[in-house]
């Protein structure tokens, strides 16, 4: 018997004022009155609440400006359809910063939590936060290795 693989998509207009913020808002489903403001304070937010001392759990989710991806498994659907997003997100970014060079500068100054927030997006596999260089590959199958432990 096969199982459903679920997805669930939720688009957004990017909040050009606090890209990170709107970000982190959205994936965990911060009211706007939480946002401390400064990118450390979001940077400090965002770990405790990929941690596990969080109250708050994800299980598998992308998000960047443009929206989140919520999927009760870890499957091949959901990264084809976070990778479609951040290709989607990534295209608005720099025509809005009007060349791929302003958008490595402006990037290049943020701290690695707010350029995933802002830029690369944020991914959770099997309640863990991984970095963009493990994200896992659809293509490879890779995301069947992944554990279901928490660090």
């Amino acid at each position: 018997m096969k199982t459903e693989e679920t997805v669930h998509i939720a688009l957004q207009e990017p909040n050009f004022n606090d890209l990170a913020w709107s970000t982190l808002a959205t994936l965990f489903r911060l009211p706007d009155e939480f946002n401390p403001g400064e990118d450390e304070k979001i940077s400090d937010g965002f770990q405790f609440l990929v941690s596990r001392q969080s109250p708050i759990r994800l299980e598998n989710a992308y998000a960047n400006p443009l929206g989140v991806i919520y999927s009760s498994t870890l499957n091949e659907r959901f990264l084809r359809v976070a990778r479609r997003l951040q290709s989607k997100w990534f295209s608005q970014f720099n025509s809005t910063l009007f060349s791929a060079g302003r958008v490595k500068r402006a990037v290049d100054e943020m701290s690695p939590i707010i350029r995933q927030l802002t830029f690369t997006g944020v991914m959770i596999c099997n309640g863990r936060h991984v970095y963009p260089n493990h994200w896992p590959d659809a293509m490879t199958k890779q995301w069947q290795t992944y554990s279901r432990k928490r660090r």
